[in-house]
């Protein structure tokens, strides 16, 4: 999850050849809720939280956590 605090985001083609899971599938309902309140975004191969809302980064990355 640290990937999600740097400007590009999450690399989630690397994220499964070291995980062996699909990110989308894994989180498929955080980021479902993350993305209807606008907090984040797919950006290429990359899933970010969105650069206006880094303000908040703690709390969306707590999500994936919990």
């Amino acid at each position: 999850m640290l990937g999600l605090r740097l400007c590009q985001g999450l690399d989630v083609k690397n994220f499964k050849t070291l995980f062996g899971i699909d990110f989308f599938e894994k989180y498929h309902n955080i980021i479902e809720r993350l993305e209807k309140q606008n907090l984040v975004e797919r950006y290429g191969d990359y899933f970010r939280v969105k650069p206006e809302k880094f303000y908040i980064l703690n709390s969306v990355i707590t999500e994936f956590i919990l």
